[in-house]
């Protein structure tokens, strides 16, 4: 049977690290939530799109996840490729709304409107989630146009920085230990050379 194409744009995609999160909250297991996910995804039954740095999106047949799967460490599953040992570069991950409540059951438990879910926090759980994949934007964004001196700034210096930009946008900024580790994990993924 063929389901139908979905579209590339629409505020049924959801940012993937958001629907593990939330999953992840509701099992408190991580590996089955990993489990879960890859599983769902390689059956096809949880459809996924993929978006560029540069913007541009695609679906991601079920053969795509051959080589991607949903793993890392508490709190910040993601996708990563078996073949680089990592999270790709440059690459953000989503996952159609439907198809995850239909799968997950957790249709009460998510906001009847997509694009809220996207923009406001739940509050259950162990800590306030952030706009991570905005985050993300904005820090690529920021290294692209410091170019080959992007390396030249501490950690320090970029969480200060991205920390701001996230108070004068979100009114709210991640703890600085875990600014300091999202941007020494875009560094890594991106492979940006540090000084």
């Amino acid at each position: 049977m063929t389901r139908r194409k979905l579209p590339l744009e629409s505020p049924h995609w959801w940012p993937i690290t958001q629907a593990i999160e939330h999953r992840r909250q509701r099992t408190s297991a991580d590996k089955l939530t990993a489990l879960d996910f890859t599983q769902a995804l390689k059956a096809g039954r949880l459809r996924a799109l993929v978006r560029y740095a540069d913007g541009h999106r695609e679906w991601l047949p079920t053969s795509a996840w051959d080589d991607l799967y949903v793993g890392g460490w508490p709190p910040k599953l993601a996708v990563f490729s078996r073949k680089l040992g990592s999270q790709p570069p440059g690459q953000f991950f989503f996952v159609w709304l439907p198809d995850y409540e239909n799968i997950f059951g957790d249709r009460h438990a998510i906001s009847s409107s997509p694009a809220q879910t996207q923009e406001v926090p739940e509050k259950r759980g162990r800590k306030a989630s952030h706009p991570w994949l905005e985050i993300g934007f904005e820090l690529i964004s920021r290294v692209r146009k410091k170019g080959g001196v992007a390396g030249n700034k501490s950690t320090n210096e970029w969480a200060e920085e991205i920390a701001q930009w996230c108070e004068d946008h979100y009114q709210k900024a991640p703890v600085y230990s875990d600014l300091r580790e999202f941007v020494d994990d875009v560094f890594r993924a991106f492979h940006i050379k540090r000084k």
